[in-house]
């Protein structure tokens, strides 16, 4: 019956991070898409431009694939909106026409990876707190069915309570560490490589283990709010320098 359990937790975790996953590579065809628009902005003709803005519209076409498992509608519409604008690039038969189509898709790119991030971070918390209910009402399930005494009843659901909230830890650490991934990944796309976010974590484990489920949520929740903040202002600084 344990390994049935086990099996189930492990099912459910692997589709949420698996949902997750296909977020990320959401935001690395957006970090791409950037690049190339902005490169196509520093081309002093309109051939070279048209070049850049065709490997950027190819990676917004990847991206706006890739939202049918990503599920981000702001993040999804604005990534058609940029699609309908680069391809006014191609028929743009002026360099001047070109640039004023490659300055909205700037704009457009930007917003888009905004409204991506405020998704990852709202999705993430909904998963938490789905796997946490998913964990506690299995646990509480088999309890009431094992015939225990009063004192090993309270000591399993102790020993339970510290399980869900390692897998809750383990889970957000693991959401934490991949959206770094992403991020630092995209800075170095965006020639930003002098600022790497650090991808050290101040936190003890045995200090979690302490908090009640509601504060590690909190916790990591912050964690993710403060590190998109941190790209965001470190992104927004690299493009103001170029």
């Amino acid at each position: 019956m344990k390994n049935y359990y086990a099996l189930g937790v492990a099912l459910f975790l692997c589709t949420s991070i698996k949902g997750f996953s296909q977020c990320s590579d959401v935001q690395s065809d957006l970090s791409y898409a950037y690049s190339h628009v902005k490169d196509a902005f520093e081309a002093n003709n309109l051939t070279h431009l048209q070049y850049y803005a065709n490997r950027s519209l190819e990676a917004f076409k990847r991206a706006q694939e890739k939202f049918k498992t990503c599920k981000c509608e702001v993040a999804d519409n604005l990534t058609y909106d940029n699609i309908i604008t680069l391809e006014k690039v191609e028929t743009s038969e002026t360099f001047e026409d070109g640039r004023f189509y490659i300055k909205r898709a700037i704009e457009g790119a930007k917003n888009t990876m905004n409204a991506l991030d405020k998704c990852t971070a709202v999705s993430s918390t909904s998963n938490y707190s789905a796997a946490s209910t998913t964990i506690n009402t299995t646990m509480v399930a088999q309890t009431d069915a094992s015939g225990l005494d009063p004192l090993q009843l309270a000591a399993q659901k102790e020993q339970e309570l510290k399980q869900i909230k390692q897998l809750l830890i383990g889970k957000n650490k693991a959401v934490v560490l991949s959206n770094i991934e992403v991020y630092n990944q995209a800075l170095e796309i965006c020639n930003c490589k002098s600022k790497i976010l650090d991808i050290t974590q101040n936190e003890e484990e045995n200090e979690l283990i302490s908090k009640s489920i509601e504060d590690i949520k909190s916790h990591y929740l912050n964690t993710l709010k403060e590190l998109t903040s941190n790209y965001l202002t470190q992104l927004n600084q690299c493009a103001s320098s170029d």
